[in-house]
C-alpha cells in the first residue's frame, strides 16, 4: 500500500471512529470509563511504574481526570504533553499547583519544565487514540506527535485507553514510523497486543 493510499484510508477511518466514539450515550460512557480506570489501577504496569506520561482528555476521549488525579495522589510522577512544533512534543512534570494554557487545538497544556526520560527510568506512556487493532496499531489524529515522541523513547511501555467500540477487527492502515501500542485497556479489561506472524 503506497503512502498516499494509507493517508487517505486513515483520513476516512478518523471520521468514522470519531463518529462512533461520539455516539456513546452518557450512561454508557460513564460506566465504561469507570471500568477502564479500575482496570488501569489494578494493572501491574500501572502499579510498577514510577513515572506516568498521561494526557489531558479532550472531546469524546476516555476521560483522564480520575487517572491524573490518582497518579498525583499516589506519589507517582505525572507528566502531561506540551506541543513544541511540527510533530514535536515534550512531557512536562506536573503537580496540583500546575497552571495550564489552551493550545490551538483547544487542549489544555501545562506550564513547567520538561522531564528527561532516560533508559533507566521506569515509565509508562498512556496514549490517546481514535481506533486500535489487535496488533497494537493505533489510529491517532494525524499530527504525528506521539509517533515521534515514542520513536525517541522506545524504552517506554505504551498503554492505549479506549472504549471497545473503538476496536477495529480488521488491521488498521499504518506506516513504518507509526508507534505501536504494547497494551490496550478498554471497559472489558487489559489486552496485550499480538505479534504478527512473519511473512512466508
Amino acid at each position: 500500500m503506497n503512502h498516499d493510499s494509507v493517508i487517505e484510508k486513515k483520513k476516512k477511518l478518523r471520521q468514522q471512529y470519531e463518529e462512533i466514539r461520539a455516539s456513546l450515550s452518557i450512561q454508557e460512557r460513564e460506566m465504561s470509563e469507570q471500568n477502564i480506570m479500575e482496570y488501569v489501577f489494578a494493572s501491574v504496569v500501572y502499579n510498577s511504574s514510577d513515572i506516568i506520561c498521561s494526557f489531558v482528555s479532550f472531546g469524546s476521549e476516555v476521560s483522564t481526570k480520575q487517572l491524573n488525579d490518582k497518579i498525583l495522589e499516589s506519589g507517582k510522577t505525572l507528566c502531561l504533553p506540551r506541543i513544541m512544533g511540527v510533530r514535536k512534543m515534550e512531557m512536562i512534570e506536573v503537580n496540583s499547583h500546575t497552571t495550564y494554557v489552551m493550545n490551538k487545538y483547544g487542549i489544555n497544556e501545562p506550564i513547567g519544565q520538561s522531564i528527561q526520560l532516560t533508559h533507566e527510568v521506569n515509565a509508562l506512556c498512556v496514549v490517546p487514540l481514535l481506533a486500535y487493532d489487535s496488533f497494537g496499531h493505533r489510529l491517532g489524529y494525524g499530527g504525528g506527535f506521539y509517533d515521534v515522541f515514542l520513536g525517541e523513547h522506545q524504552q517506554m511501555l505504551t498503554l492505549g485507553i479506549a472504549f471497545s467500540k473503538q476496536y477495529s477487527e480488521t488491521e488498521l492502515p499504518y506506516e513504518e514510523h507509526d508507534a505501536m501500542l504494547k497494551m490496550i485497556i478498554n471497559e472489558h479489561g487489559l489486552h496485550q497486543t499480538k505479534k504478527k506472524k512473519p511473512a512466508c
